[in-house]
């Protein structure tokens, strides 16, 4: 039995969209519909679709790789009872998802070998991150809070720790409502990382290290108009694909995984720019593939 474009379009929906089992897919399609479909059905029209999608994905590779700014996210999945990893870089009208089965450097390397250079790239600081060239690197200042509310509750004698969350604080605030002339937040964080806590709060060493090594990544988003003071946007692109195998299960191939990241990657894109999913995607199932 043939399906044409509208049962296509429906099945990637519910698969990556609302990440929807292929049993309870077959239920949906019988009762709903009374169409019968298999398993094997609904593999074959993932995979058509793929590759029908795939001359868009390459397109927002491309634009990501233009983008002034973007953000950046790696998580694990499961594959097949191993460990897989699904990367993110992402902005405000693009997101792209890639599969790989490691959180090396390596990947960043294989999607951007010339790195990214007219780009500002906000993250968490994980170090493969800080490998790919960029423009500029913005912290993720939202990682930063947190780490500093876990040594407020830990040392909650410790000033320095409240003086520094006090001060992105404020940073963040400016950005928002830039009403005055924008305080010397450089320099008070200068001023902080001159004089750290002393060796009794031992556990915010490393932090301290790590944040003198990056203090010119702490406040680029303050010059910037494009770049937010946090991650935010990555770690919500990136947060599908654990709904999706929350849900469904894990992939049972990193070919099925890198299936799930280019559709999700199309629709998240849509979503961003306010274009109707399904209509959208049923004119990508009427495409031939390249």
């Amino acid at each position: 039995m043939q399906y044409g474009s509208s049962v296509e379009s429906m099945v990637v929906y519910l698969s990556s969209r609302q990440y929807m089992p292929f049993a309870r897919m077959q239920e949906y399609f019988t009762t709903v519909f009374q169409l019968p479909i298999s398993q094997g059905t609904i593999q074959n029209i993932l995979e058509r679709m793929y590759r029908k999608a795939l001359p868009f994905y390459i397109q927002l590779q491309q634009s990501i790789a233009q983008a002034t700014c973007v953000g950046g996210d790696e998580t694990s999945v499961r594959i097949n009872g191993k460990k897989g990893w699904l990367w993110t870089i992402q902005n405000k009208f693009f997101t792209f998802i890639h599969c790989s089965n490691n959180r090396r450097f390596a990947t960043l390397e294989g999607l951007f070998p010339n790195g990214l250079p007219n780009t500002t790239i906000v993250h968490d600081a994980y170090a493969a991150w800080f490998k790919l060239l960029g423009k500029k690197h913005q912290l993720c200042l939202a990682h930063l809070l947190r780490d500093l509310n876990y040594f407020q509750e830990l040392y909650p004698t410790c000033e320095w720790v409240t003086h520094l969350k006090d001060l992105f604080k404020q940073a963040i605030e400016w950005k928002n409502n830039p009403s005055s002339e924008m305080p010397d937040f450089k320099t008070e964080l200068d001023k902080l990382l001159e004089a750290p806590p002393n060796q009794s709060f031992s556990q915010i060493k490393p932090f301290v290290k790590r944040l003198i090594k990056h203090k010119e990544s702490v406040f680029v988003f303050l010059n910037q108009n494009d770049v937010p003071a946090d991650n935010n946007g990555s770690e919500r692109a990136i947060r599908n694909a654990k709904v999706k195998t929350k849900v469904s299960g894990q992939f049972k191939t990193i070919e099925n995984a890198q299936i799930f990241s280019v559709i999700r990657s199309v629709i998240d894109t849509l979503i961003k720019n306010n274009q109707p999913i399904l209509l959208s995607l049923q004119t990508i199932a009427n495409l031939r593939p390249e």
